[in-house]
């Protein structure tokens, strides 16, 4: 491994509080350390300032990469609002058990 990506390594592991032993490059940092909403985003703008890096196409398509802060994302709440509208219209249909369920 070459000198930068040795420093970039420890960069993620300083700003983000991850131990240095759980990155490798092919470390995803939203799906494996769980870095979402304004942690991913001050984790970016520091390391666009430290290694001089334009990240202006990673803020253009920012919401493929990461989910917002504080909730669930939409690939979570379409399967549940799905659900929950088909339970609705099953009760609804045919009695039986709270639609909720």
């Amino acid at each position: 491994m070459d000198s930068l990506e040795t420093s970039i390594l420890d960069f993620v592991a300083d700003t983000s509080g991850v131990r240095r032993n759980k990155l490798s490059l092919a470390t995803r940092l939203s799906q494996d350390l769980g870095i979402e909403g304004l942690d991913a985003e001050k984790l970016f703008k520091t390391y666009g300032e430290k290694f001089g890096v334009d990240l202006t196409s990673l803020w253009d398509y920012w919401d493929f990469h990461f989910a917002p802060e504080g909730g669930p994302s939409w690939p979570f709440l379409v399967p549940c609002s799905t659900c929950f509208l088909i339970g609705a219209a099953i009760h609804q249909a045919v009695g039986g058990p709270p639609f909720w369920v």
